[in-house]
C-alpha cells in the first residue's frame, strides 16, 4: 500500500474536523431545542397553559440560580400562600411576570426568603377574609428594592414587612387607605421611599396610624451630618402638618 502524501493528509484531517465541528454544532443544536421544549412543557404543567389560580406553596424552599422566566403571567392567580418562602432566590425574582392584582391571598407569599429586589408587587385585590397580607415579605431580610408597590386597601397589613432591615426602596404608586402599615424594621429606608409613602397617605381617611423607623426618617432628614436629628428638621415637620390627619409614629 502506498504511502499518503503530506498534502492528501492535510486534506483529510481538515475534513475530519469540520466534520467533528458541524457535528458538534449540530448536537448543540439539538440539546438547546430539546432544553427550550423540556423548558416549556415544564411550565406549561406548572402553570396550566397560563390558567392556574393557586400557586400556594408552588416554590418553597426551592433554589433559583438562574433568572426565574415563567412562560405565562401570574395575572390570573388568586391564592400565592407560602409561593416563595425560604426560596433561595436572590435577585432572580425581577420580572414583571409576577403579577398578583388578582390576588386575593398573600399570606407569607416571600417569608423568610432571600429575595433582593422585586419590580412590581400589586396587592389591592387582597382582602381581610383570607388575612390577605399577613407576613408577606417577613423576615426577607435581604430585600432592598420593590420598585412599584401598590398597597392593600381591604386589609390590615401591619406586618407585612416584619423584619425587613435592608429596604432601602419601597415606591408607592396607589393610595394608603387602610390602617397600621408597619415600617418600623425598615432602618435603611431612602428619603424618597419615605416621602413616596407620605405622599400616598389617603386624604380621605383620619385617625388611622402607619410606622416608620425612627431611625430612618433621622438619618434621611439629617440637619447635621452624623446627629441622626432628621425629626427635628423642618422638612420633616412640613411633612406631619400635611399629613397631620394621620397619626404618624416613630419606633
Amino acid at each position: 500500500m502506498s504511502e499518503l502524501n503530506a498534502d492528501t493528509v492535510a486534506i483529510v484531517t481538515e475534513k475530519l474536523r469540520r466534520a467533528s465541528e458541524n457535528s458538534t454544532q449540530l448536537f448543540n443544536a439539538g440539546f438547546e431545542a430539546g432544553r427550550v421544549h423540556a423548558d416549556d412543557l415544564f411550565w406549561y404543567s406548572m402553570q396550566a397553559g397560563g390558567e392556574r389560580t393557586n400557586y400556594d406553596y408552588v416554590f418553597r424552599d426551592t433554589r433559583w440560580d438562574k433568572p426565574f422566566v415563567p412562560k405565562y403571567s401570574f395575572g390570573n392567580v388568586i391564592k400565592a400562600t407560602y409561593t416563595f418562602a425560604l426560596t433561595k432566590v436572590g435577585d432572580n425574582l425581577y420580572t414583571d411576570k409576577l403579577d398578583f392584582s388578582k390576588c386575593n391571598s398573600m399570606v407569607s407569599t416571600f417569608f423568610s426568603s432571600d429575595v433582593i429586589k422585586l419590580k412590581k408587587i400589586d396587592m389591592r385585590s387582597c382582602t381581610a377574609d383570607f388575612n390577605g397580607a399577613a407576613s408577606t415579605f417577613a423576615w426577607c431580610e435581604s430585600l432592598k428594592e420593590i420598585s412599584e408597590f401598590y398597597p392593600p386597601i381591604n386589609t390590615d397589613f401591619s406586618n407585612t414587612f416584619r423584619g425587613c432591615s435592608e429596604l432601602e426602596t419601597l415606591n408607592i404608586c396607589s393610595e394608603i387607605t387602610v390602617n397600621g402599615m408597619d415600617l418600623s424594621d425598615c432602618k435603611k429606608l431612602s428619603r424618597a421611599s419615605i416621602e413616596s409613602i407620605m405622599n400616598n397617605l389617603s386624604i380621605n381617611t383620619s385617625g388611622l396610624t402607619i410606622r416608620l423607623s425612627k431611625d430612618a426618617v433621622n438619618k434621611a432628614y439629617e440637619r447635621t451630618e452624623g446627629a441622626n436629628d432628621g425629626e427635628m428638621s423642618e422638612s420633616w415637620i412640613d411633612w406631619l402638618n400635611i399629613t397631620g390627619h394621620w397619626n404618624i409614629a416613630l419606633v
